[in-house]
């Protein structure tokens, strides 16, 4: 699954990139313990963080001409409660949001565009956090 990191890596320089999100944290979920990287971010002036997480991916036409697959992200914002400068996580959402949809990760083999599938607010008692899914079909 290292194309799927890759892509993953490649969604995070994408956002790092953009200037609606200087200097919030982007980090790939390589499924271990990051918490303290949370913690950290978290305790910066921005207090604002993005996790970038692969789901799995679904074979979109089991009949097609050659193996695609449909790979599946969960982007996660953390921010702390809004207090004056810190980036809202509204404004993170949307910017992720317009960073990735119709995105194509270049020389990654990517067969379409990144689309964004969905999202919602998720519940948590220390931060405000958001969740969006992301998608993209490649070949293998």
């Amino acid at each position: 699954m290292s194309r799927m990191l890759d892509i993953a890596d490649a969604m995070k320089a994408r956002l790092e990139s953009r200037a609606g999100l200087a200097g919030v944290d982007v980090v790939v979920d390589r499924q271990k313990d990051i918490a303290t990287q949370i913690a950290a971010s978290l305790g910066k002036a921005k207090g604002s963080l993005i996790t970038i997480l692969f789901e799995g991916f679904a074979v979109p036409d089991r009949n097609g001409s050659g193996p695609q697959v449909t790979a599946r992200y969960t982007l996660r914002t953390w921010s702390r409660p809004i207090l004056e400068s810190e980036t809202p996580a509204d404004v993170l959402v949307e910017e992720i949001a317009k960073g990735l949809h119709h995105w194509i990760p270049e020389g990654l083999h990517a067969f379409g565009e990144m689309s964004i599938t969905g999202g919602d607010f998720v519940p948590d008692p220390r931060w405000l956090s958001y969740e969006l899914e992301a998608e993209v079909t490649l070949k293998l």
